[in-house]
């Protein structure tokens, strides 16, 4: 899933796949990726101009790695605890893109 944030005159706007995306306008600011499709995925690397990890790659980067530049971008790989809630919790890898203003 996608969501986008972006802010125009009117004020901040989320849309909630591409579909939705294509209707709106105004500078984007957060883009947002949850298990996303394929094309999905494409979009925001393509918007962005840079190639997001995999979640296979951001499982194997080592702690010491975890921060790092690249084709003019900031990342930020973290390892999240996540439904400690429940009987199965489970750890996942998150990583924060920076790039542009």
């Amino acid at each position: 899933m996608i969501r986008i944030y972006s802010q125009s005159e009117q004020g901040i706007f989320r849309t909630v796949g591409l579909d939705e995306q294509e209707n709106r306008s105004g500078d984007i600011f957060w883009i947002d990726l949850l298990t996303p499709t394929a094309s999905e995925l494409s979009y925001a690397e393509t918007l962005c101009a840079i190639e997001m990890p995999t979640k296979d790659e951001m499982r194997e980067i080592e702690a010491t790695s975890r921060l790092y530049c690249e084709d003019g971008g900031r990342f930020m790989t973290t390892t999240v605890l996540s439904r400690v809630e429940t009987d199965e919790p489970m750890i996942a890898e998150i990583t924060f893109i920076l790039k542009g203003r």
